[in-house]
């Protein structure tokens, strides 16, 4: 069932090499530093570097962002390092906090079980983290706000009417302004959708 396997491996390396994070899959070079680099774990060809997100403040009761995947030649899944320490598919799951209720004339009663981290919260992390990036940074900083800013201000600005390229770009940044005027309003400002629906601070943000 889609259920079960939307937390299998496979799903996260369809995620990654196959979806939303293709595009920010690197190729490990042992010769250099940092988390695509030498200090990539034995056996990972290909990385997903987003540890950097950590680095982002949230809001008490919320885990924090951050997580380097690391996959072998084939696209499989080997590692995921997160918060100093290296998450493997053999490794231990991890268990879920889980609590059971109780109703008597005295009062209620709730027992919750610890939980216990593994390898199924560092998928939880990472895929968290790709979404936040990709939505947050890559779709409306890069895309949006920088990218087709500067394409649809420059093609207008700076180019005649009649302009081949100005004529070939005017499809591609129709409304540019007004779609990012709305988004500035309803996606970016302290009361608007994304930081509410963030686990950011105003500062991470």
């Amino acid at each position: 069932a889609f259920s079960a396997y939307r937390y299998s491996d496979a799903a996260l390396e369809a995620l990654v090499f196959e979806g939303l994070g293709q595009h920010r899959v690197v190729l490990i070079d042992r010769s250099r530093p940092g988390p695509a680099g030498s200090s990539s774990p034995e056996g990972a060809h290909y990385a997903l570097p987003l540890g950097f997100a950590a680095a982002a403040e949230v809001r008490p009761g919320f885990a924090q962002f951050g997580a380097d995947a690391y996959f072998n030649r084939d696209g499989r899944v080997v590692g995921i390092a997160r918060g100093g320490r290296l998450y493997t598919p053999d490794g231990p799951l991890g268990s879920g906090r889980s609590c059971v209720s109780s109703h008597h004339f005295l009062g209620d009663y709730h027992l919750c079980s610890a939980w216990s981290d593994g390898w199924l919260h560092a998928k939880l992390a990472l895929r968290g983290t790709l979404f936040a990036v990709v939505t947050a940074i890559d779709h409306l900083q890069a895309t949006h706000l920088t990218w087709g800013n500067a394409l649809s201000l420059s093609s207008l600005e700076v180019l005649p009417t009649n302009h081949a390229l100005r004529l070939m770009l005017s499809p591609f940044v129709h409304r540019t302004a007004a779609v990012n005027f709305n988004a500035a309003i309803m996606l970016l400002s302290s009361d608007a959708l994304l930081p509410r629906a963030m686990a950011l601070t105003p500062e991470g943000f």
